[in-house]
């Protein structure tokens, strides 16, 4: 709830998490927080499947933000 209170934003750089989209605001408040970086042309894909070393990489993320707080 702590980090939620301080992350939470509907604001991002992603030039396909279009405004008012179901995952608008978990993409920009996880982005916010560091764990989702998202690809070199700026784009995020929701629409695509998740790798395994992309949910490593966030798993990762989310480990660190932990150690953090």
């Amino acid at each position: 709830d702590e980090a939620k209170a301080e992350y939470a934003t509907r604001t991002n750089s992603f030039t396909d998490v279009k405004a008012g989209s179901w995952y608008e605001e978990a993409v920009s408040t996880l982005s916010a927080m560091g764990v989702f970086n998202g690809y070199k042309d700026g784009s995020f894909k929701p629409s695509q499947n998740i790798t395994r070393a992309e949910f490593a990489t966030i798993a990762a993320a989310f480990a660190q933000q932990q150690a953090q707080t």
